[in-house]
């Protein structure tokens, strides 16, 4: 889906903590990041929310609260972040090239020491650079633990692992819109639990960020409703592609299946009015499912009968290309024969085509290995 809008928006940044829970333990205390002035227009304790154009600077403050029993230092910074393959949001590491967000942001004081059990607020801005490109911008305000490495009384280095939470940044930048988003790609598997995977490829190569939203059908043989699926899939920032994976509700055993659904692109951060029909893209497609742990287990078996009659008629084949005739004498048994020739006694009788009570009689001749000693 291309099209091109003007952008009349604000600047959005939304608060989503990188680890579980609003809390994170750090090696000496618990520190939480919270939202100093929230959004009042959505009511969110979560969001920053700025209306913002080039060459402005925009000021605010984050809260730092310790919850801990001991003072905790942390640093605090911003960094650039983008959309992960699978549709979540991925901040970059502080030693990684900066490009947007990560060199905008400024905290005036980067190493911060907050007491047990108190709060600090913390000036920080975003300096947007003149002449930045309209469109959207993602990134993330950390804070993260100032460990350092300590010697032990042994003289030995221990190891103090830094951790960090972050906050999410969306920089909207008022102008045209650019929306060019598209479903590359999509199929369809069977796992080994017998669910139906299903993989998309979106190529989003405009300028706002989208959350997409699957809705999938899957029709039987008979065009009876299997299974429904309609559930958010992930977040595309502006020249990124994802590649999300969703599985079926029910197991599909065995069939033909017609899947049809769509990819809907909801616009984060942008007024509905802004624009047309919602963009989506449309897909079909027929699957068909095999038991193939079923198939797997009965051909393996069929295999083994095959080769078990093979054996036996290659054994039989290459007794007859390599036997020679025998004549009975008067204590000969066919127990005795077979242990003298060295063959398994019943299979010299079926070779022979007796039959119990195996009645050997004197001057008969009967088919035993050669190169045996029958005297």
């Amino acid at each position: 889906m291309n099209s091109v809008l003007k952008l009349a928006g604000k600047t959005f940044l939304t608060l989503s903590l990188l680890l579980v829970g609003a809390i994170t333990a750090f090696a000496n205390g618990q520190i939480t990041m919270i939202v100093t002035d929230p959004d009042p227009t959505e009511g969110n304790h979560s969001w920053f929310v700025y209306e913002s154009t080039p060459g402005q600077t925009i000021h605010d403050l984050v809260t730092l609260k310790n919850y801990g029993n001991e003072t905790t230092t942390v640093n605090l910074y911003g960094i650039d972040a983008s959309s992960g393959e699978s549709g979540n949001f991925i901040l970059t590491f502080k030693d990684q090239e900066q490009n947007n967000i990560g060199t905008w942001v400024k905290v005036d004081q980067e190493t911060i020491a907050i007491p047990a059990n108190e709060s600090i607020d913390v000036p920080f801005r975003l300096d947007i650079p003149e002449g930045v490109s309209p469109g959207q911008y993602t990134g993330g305000l950390v804070v993260e633990t100032a460990a350092e490495n300590n010697t032990n009384d042994n003289g030995n280095k221990n190891v103090q692992v830094k951790t960090r939470i972050g906050s999410r940044i969306y920089v909207t930048i008022p102008g045209d819109i650019v929306e060019e988003i598209n479903l590359n790609n999509f199929s369809v598997n069977t796992t080994l639990q017998n669910k139906l995977e299903f993989k998309f490829e979106i190529q989003n190569r405009g300028n706002i960020s989208y959350e997409t939203h699957a809705n999938i059908e899957i029709y039987d043989l008979q065009g009876n409703l299997f299974d429904r699926i309609n559930m958010p899939i992930g977040t595309s920032s502006p020249k990124t592609a994802i590649k999300p994976t969703l599985l079926s509700n029910k197991k599909a055993l065995i069939g033909n299946f017609n899947i049809k659904g769509s990819v809907n692109y909801i616009p984060k951060f942008v007024t509905s009015n802004l624009h047309g029909a919602a963009l989506s893209d449309s897909f079909t497609k027929n699957h068909t499912v095999l038991p193939w742990n079923i198939i797997a287990i009965t051909g393996f078996f069929l295999f083994a009968t095959l080769y078990i009659i093979w054996h036996k008629k290659h054994q039989k084949k290459l007794f007859f290309a390599n036997s020679t005739n025998y004549i009975l004498k008067c204590d000969d048994d066919i127990i005795s024969l077979g242990k003298k020739n060295h063959i398994p006694w019943k299979k010299l009788a079926r070779y022979n085509h007796l039959k119990p009570p195996y009645i050997l009689k004197e001057g008969d001749s009967i088919l035993v290995p050669k190169n045996t000693d029958n005297a």
